[in-house]
């Protein structure tokens, strides 16, 4: 899962991020599966699981930076979907941290983080690179998931972050065991 922060706080950042992403779109392999999603005062799709490479980065192409924003409630829509799906699984989250409209807490998202199997790792835009109020809260995310946070000062930089995220996402594994007796006893 791919979540882009739309919002108005990331109108200086949008020419940047929407090239961040491309590029991450591009490293990831064919057997890759990605939703796309953007949020601003709202969480909406953008780009479906089963959407083709070049839809995909064609609907990066028309994102637009406008209104406020919704991390906490980005972060939980994405983690809800990609719950949904067996596999490995991740949250790559291009934002500036800045939260002004959420129906959830950090507190909330912080306590759902922590219990899911998901890594979120976080790119940072705009001023979550540079204000620390803002990078504290993209690392206790990323922290608390199990993933990292990454503050690069040029997009030349991300290349090497977004093969770091790669590899560990190859060496992710799922463990599961189904019992034989399956029918439940109380």
């Amino acid at each position: 899962m791919v979540a882009v922060d739309v919002s108005g706080s990331m109108v200086d950042a949008m020419p940047i991020c929407r090239e961040a992403v491309k590029r991450f779109l591009a490293t990831l392999r064919p057997v890759d599966h990605v939703t796309l999603l953007a949020f601003n005062d709202h969480v909406f799709g953008v780009a479906p699981r089963v959407a083709e490479p070049a839809a995909r980065l064609s609907a990066v192409d028309r994102l637009q930076a406008w209104g406020s924003t919704a991390l906490h409630d980005a972060v939980l829509a994405g983690l809800e979907l990609l719950e949904r799906h067996r596999g490995r699984r991740a949250l790559v989250l291009f934002s500036d941290g800045e939260d002004m409209v959420s129906h959830a807490t950090s507190r909330d998202v912080l306590a759902r983080v922590e219990v899911s199997a998901t890594p979120v790792y976080v790119i940072a835009q705009g001023k979550g690179m540079r204000e620390p109020a803002l990078k504290h809260v993209l690392d206790r995310i990323a922290g608390v998931s199990g993933g990292r946070a990454f503050y690069t000062d040029g997009i030349e930089e991300l290349g090497p972050v977004f093969a770091e995220i790669g590899e560990e996402l190859a060496s992710q594994y799922l463990l599961a065991y189904v019992p034989d007796d399956a029918p439940r006893d109380g």
